[in-house]
């Protein structure tokens, strides 16, 4: 056991801050529930709805970065920094593919989507006030969607190094920046405008874009310790051969992640 210790100790290491950081993304739509209840059942309603279907698209995006992120560690524990970049690079483009997937499936099919959550909804309940609310409340999420995903493309990455507290720190700072935002642009507090649902969301957004700020900022400035982003954008080209290896190696994640979300059981 005295053996082991340190592998514990590093190990614990690294999963505490990423079990933290987890759960602090999925923190920040429970805020936006919670804060917008006293809004009225429709409003709650309709941020619960949009949650949901944003956090399918986050589960695809973690399940798009898996693949990489285990040739990354590979990678890194060999000390291989050209694939590591490599690996990196795939990220970007697999990321992109989802971001604008999302984007496209969101703008399109918004009423499709949320009206499937609206069926069977008690008298009580205005559901074509929900759909309303529910479109703002999305429409404008979709804006911090670049921000998460550009900000889990560096965390992922730097987490394969060993590296969980950067994004820890962005996580807890954007949590408290959308406690803040919400409580002023919400019930319109300090002179700030009432918003509602739409203030939620806007506070939601500028959260993202904090957390991402704090994690690439510290992390290229931190470009002697992490030196895979030395010239990382020198080029967005990437081995086919690799890409195959991890396309491969990805696919069966991709189709997990979003499954699991809906309840259903993914077919291998």
């Amino acid at each position: 056991m005295r053996k082991h210790n340190p592998i514990y100790k590093r190990a614990l290491m690294l999963a505490v801050p990423m079990m933290i950081q987890n759960g602090i993304t999925n923190m920040v739509s429970l805020v936006d529930n919670i804060m917008v209840g006293s809004q009225g059942t429709e409003a709650m309603t309709a941020v619960s709805i949009a949650g949901q279907l944003i956090f399918v698209f986050n589960l695809a995006i973690f399940g798009a970065l898996a693949g990489p992120g285990i040739y990354g560690a590979q990678y890194y524990g060999q000390r291989n920094m050209h694939g590591f970049q490599s690996t990196f690079r795939i990220k970007l483009w697999l990321s992109l593919t989802c971001l604008i997937g999302g984007l496209l499936v969101f703008l399109l099919r918004d009423e499709s989507l949320i009206g499937l959550y609206l069926h069977g909804e008690s008298a009580t309940v205005d559901s074509a006030l929900t759909m309303t609310y529910a479109k703002q409340y999305l429409h404008i999420m979709l804006l911090g969607l670049p921000f998460f995903v550009v900000t889990q493309v560096y965390a992922t990455s730097l987490r394969e190094t060993g590296s969980s507290v950067k994004p820890m720190v962005g996580g807890v700072a954007s949590v408290v920046v959308d406690i803040v935002l919400n409580y002023l642009l919400i019930y319109g507090n300090c002179g700030m405008p009432k918003l509602g649902v739409r203030g939620a969301a806007i506070a939601t957004v500028l959260a993202r874009v904090i957390e991402m700020s704090i994690v690439i900022i510290w992390a290229h400035l931190c470009r002697n310790k992490h030196v895979f982003l030395k010239g990382i954008y020198r080029t967005l080209r990437v081995p086919k051969e690799l890409a195959g290896k991890v396309l491969r190696k990805g696919m069966p994640l991709r189709s997990t992640f979003p499954a699991s979300s809906l309840g259903t059981r993914s077919v291998r």
